[in-house]
């Protein structure tokens, strides 16, 4: 049972160190970039999915990347331009109300 109880409190733990390392990322971020991952993450939940994680799954994106381009890391052309088709969005449209 001990084990068991630390296990879940390291776990709890890892999470939060993750969650303050990406909210300290996003601080030291270019503005531009974070409103690309805003976008994407709009058109996911715009496109019905609650979970960023099913519309990975449902999409054959790995689910950890398709996460941080949401977050704004790791976000190269062809894996924008890859959601999107998904999207059924031109570059054109994508970017029209982004400064």
């Amino acid at each position: 049972m001990f084990i068991v109880v630390c296990l879940f409190k390291s776990v709890k733990f890892g999470r939060l160190v993750s969650e303050l390392r990406a909210m300290k990322s996003e601080q030291s971020q270019d503005s531009r970039i974070i409103k690309i991952a805003q976008k994407l993450r709009k058109l996911r939940i715009e496109a019905g999915y609650t979970s960023y994680e099913t519309f990975a799954f449902e999409h054959d994106l790995p689910r950890v990347s398709y996460g941080n381009h949401e977050k704004g890391s790791n976000l190269t052309m062809k894996s924008l331009l890859r959601l999107l088709d998904i999207h059924k969005v031109s570059l054109s449209e994508f970017f029209s109300d982004i400064e």
